[in-house]
């Protein structure tokens, strides 16, 4: 399933990755079965969808509703902003946590 917000209340599909952000203390977690990149925010008690529209696919961009990833299965923080995001389709994708800009690193065959 797929629900965004309060912690007892959000739902998660194969979760399979995470990485912590040192300086927000944020953790990301590579949510395989929707297609998204999702950050866990314990001291407020959210979990929102940063990264992916829940389409299943390889798209770029700056919103969230136009972004598609294919089945992330890994995710790791890279200072000071980004996170390196693996997907099933041999892809390795960037996320600039500070303007939401995914984008195609590297494909692999």
């Amino acid at each position: 399933g797929f629900v965004d917000g309060p912690l007892d209340t959000c739902r998660m599909n194969r979760p399979s990755s995470a990485a912590l952000d040192p300086t927000t203390n944020h953790i990301y977690v590579a949510d395989t079965g929707n297609h998204r990149i999702r950050c866990i925010d314990l001291p407020r008690g959210i979990i929102r969808t940063v990264c992916g529209n829940g389409v299943k696919g390889n798209r770029d961009g700056s919103m969230i509703s136009s972004q598609s990833l294919d089945s992330p299965f890994d995710v790791r923080f890279m200072q000071p902003c980004h996170l390196l995001i693996s997907c099933a389709d041999n892809s390795i994708r960037r996320l600039d946590l500070q303007t939401s800009q995914l984008e195609t690193v590297l494909v692999g065959s």
